[in-house]
């Protein structure tokens, strides 16, 4: 059953991605307390407005302004950046590993009834054993009181999922999925749609995609037009151009823009009114993602018995952490006549000493801390009036079919990055997949930038490669997992979570197959950028269809006053896509925002 897991979960180490939260998770006993006075700037400016600037800062490091927003990848802090106030604490590999086991549990349809079912329980647990018992590496082999807690703990994810609409926790915290979540008779509309829009002619397939990928609706034709600016994440020259939704108290959806950027309104079926549907039906997906962002993370599932020192600029604190791997909290060291072999790798040395370890291992029981940490974000948001609903929000559209042939049979995947540049702030994605025809299976994987990990000794390189899956100058980084995409699920994160698409190809090679999505980009809500609302629409063809038809222009639109040409926006497009192509390239770079290293002192 599990021969698809990764038998060794490891930390994806690259040089992109660490970023800002809120806040780090504190101690257990200060848990509550810090909520309220974490995210009271944000709490304001939400109720306030954008231009709202709170008066107070938790944070000495931190500006009032900066204090005042959701976390954004683009976000940074100056020389301090990245501290133990910014970013999560890393999970060890073990747990992550626990996380994976649960997460293809839960993919199975309808495991919340039978992990309630003794006979399938049982079953289930033997095959993980197995699997566990397979494992070569001691170091990563889950225990048997990890696995016991993997499965408790599905009574907290089964307490958290909503039955009316199958919103339940994905791979990891911050990550929601449904299966039904849209109506049959919503997905209809939106095929019908869909095969109106595939019908345009010439067929416009995204630039670089070797004819794999067909744009029915992309938010880089037509963008926002404009000056220069000095932050290199920060466009100088464009914007996704969003669409302002009115949502009322109990949820529903409005279009308050009078148009959806590359949307023709007087096609059949109306697509406004059914896009304006996906967007009502993402708010409850949203409002938890942003809850996930004003709290913290839940607890580790290990035993926290060792204790280090948090250092920053504000407070010098001591916290409970994982216990070193050496029962004596420092490595052993070798004799003289064992100095050449130990030089040769000390991981090897100590592999071939045999010393005893001291491994992590699961607490003793679960105890509801899954689905307290989910709770007390959503209850943060309904008492601080932080909910969508009641809100006029910004949402970027964009639909895309992933179309193979038996000549071109196979999609090599996706490349790891976040939505948007600092323009958009983006603040989380959400994902419809409406159809699928003849194509394996395929993935959503994440991945999330971490603090440096706790270490207990000077130059202990063995330890946290052990515990963490880091050495010296690696990236602090680390897997959220991955989450299948299938027809009908939803899927909503933060874009603090950078994210990739798996290969897949055609079941049936003689026979041609297809994926088609719709994405919704959900601007930061206590942020107001151009919109629709303000931007006419820079098509040409629209204004020459009112001619045609009597009708006076009686707006223009786009740098200079000037409308498009269909021409003019490829243009716009490939200049647009080649900017992003170099920004995403400066995440690579040491001094990069997303570059944080993993530093261990020596003196």
């Amino acid at each position: 059953m599990f021969s698809s897991l990764i038998s060794n979960v490891s930390l994806v180490l690259f040089g992109t991605d660490p970023f800002s939260v809120p806040f780090h998770p504190p101690p257990v006993d200060v848990y509550d307390e810090g909520v309220a006075r974490s995210c009271k700037p944000l709490i304001e400016r939400q109720k306030h407005g954008a231009g709202f600037v709170p008066q107070s800062s938790p944070s000495s490091s931190k500006t009032l302004e900066e204090w005042a927003h959701y976390p954004h990848p683009f976000r940074s802090f100056g020389q301090d950046a990245w501290t133990f106030d910014d970013a999560d604490l890393p999970r060890a590999l073990v747990e992550l590993k626990m996380c994976a086991i649960s997460n293809e549990i839960r993919e199975k349809d309808r495991w919340w009834e039978k992990v309630n079912d003794e006979t399938i329980r049982v079953k289930w647990k033997e095959d993980v054993k197995e699997h566990e018992a397979a494992e070569t590496n001691v170091k990563w082999r889950l225990t048997e009181k990890m696995i016991d807690y993997v499965f408790q703990e599905l009574e907290g994810y089964a307490a958290i999922r909503d039955p009316s609409t199958d919103i339940q926790l994905a791979s990891f915290e911050r990550i929601w999925r449904s299966d039904s979540l849209i109506t049959p008779s919503l997905r209809n509309d939106l095929l019908a749609v869909s095969a109106l829009l595939e019908s345009s002619s010439p067929p416009d397939w995204h630039p670089g995609s070797d004819g794999k990928v067909l744009d029915l609706v992309h938010p880089s034709l037509y963008p926002i037009v404009y000056g220069r600016s000095s932050n290199k994440h920060l466009s100088n020259q464009f914007c996704w151009l969003p669409s302002d939704f009115s949502i009322a108290a109990d949820g529903t959806a409005t279009l308050v823009s009078p148009y959806i950027n590359n949307i023709d309104a007087q096609t059949y079926p109306p697509p406004n009114g059914i896009i304006t549907s996906l967007v009502q039906a993402a708010v409850p997906l949203w409002d938890r993602v942003l809850a996930s962002l004003v709290t913290p993370l839940s607890p580790y599932r290990l035993k926290q018995e060792g204790e280090s020192y948090v250092f920053t600029d504000h407070y010098e604190n001591s916290v409970n952490s994982i216990a070193c791997i050496w029962k004596d909290g420092e490595p052993p060291y070798p004799e003289v006549e064992d100095e050449a072999q130990y030089g040769q790798g000390p991981d090897k040395w100590y592999e071939a000493q045999d010393f005893p370890l001291r491994l992590p291992d699961a607490e003793d029981a679960y105890d509801g801390r899954l689905e307290a940490a989910v709770n007390r974000g959503l209850e943060t948001m309904e008492k601080y009036g932080m909910t969508l609903k009641g809100k006029t929000i910004q949402v970027i559209v964009k639909m895309a079919n992933i179309v193979l042939t038996p000549e071109k049979p196979e999609y090599g995947g996706g490349a790891w990055h976040v939505e948007g540049m600092e323009n958009e702030h983006i603040v989380s994605t959400f994902i419809y997949y409406h159809d699928e025809e003849n194509i394996s299976k395929s993935t959503l994987s994440f991945r999330a930038a971490t603090t440096q990990p706790f270490y207990h000794a000077q130059g202990d390189g063995y330890c946290m490669r052990t515990l963490y899956g880091l050495d010296r100058d690696d990236s602090c980084v680390q897997e959220r997992g991955s989450v299948t995409t299938k027809q009908h699920r939803s899927i909503a994160f933060p874009n603090i979570y950078q994210h990739r698409v798996s290969p897949f190809t055609l079941i049936d090679p003689t026979k041609p197959g297809h994926r088609k999505i719709v994405a919704l980009f959900l601007v930061d809500p206590t942020i107001s950028i151009p919109s629709a609302t303000q931007i006419p629409p820079q098509q040409e063809y629209l204004y020459e269809r009112e001619e045609s038809g009597g009708n006076a222009r009686q707006n223009t639109a786009g740098a200079g006053g000037k409308l498009m040409s269909r021409q003019e926006a490829e243009e716009v497009r490939r200049r647009f896509m080649e900017e992003r192509s170099v920004d995403a390239k400066t995440y690579e770079g040491e001094d990069s925002l997303f570059g944080l290293t993993f530093n261990m002192c020596e003196h």
